[in-house]
């Protein structure tokens, strides 16, 4: 088990590869989470990418680098939302009304 290369292909993936996909993953993240969880998150998708079979992805390492990103996000929120204190909507726009008032 391991990584696939950008081009799909299982073997060894270059350290330059895996700096550009946590900046692809955490750009994702910072549009979708509270930027307290961004480097979690990025850095569970990196360790499901790393855990991946690369026998069972038919598809590029990008394509499937956002799929991992997707489902990360969806079991965190799945998380947050088990406590009583949690609305995805309104956590959401609190978010994005702060970083408007931040630039």
């Amino acid at each position: 088990m391991g990584m696939c290369n950008d081009r799909g292909e299982p073997g060894r993936v270059r350290t330059a590869q895996i700096k550009a996909w946590r900046i692809e993953l955490l750009g994702f993240f910072r549009r979708k989470a509270a930027p307290s969880d961004v480097e979690d998150l990025a850095q569970m998708a990196l360790v499901a990418m790393a855990r991946a079979d690369p026998a069972r992805i038919h598809t590029t390492a990008r394509a499937y680098l956002r799929g991992v990103a997707r489902h990360v996000l969806y079991n965190h929120y799945r998380a947050l939302s088990r406590t009583a204190d949690f609305d995805p909507e309104v956590d959401r726009l609190q978010y994005e009304v702060t970083e408007q008032h931040r630039h």
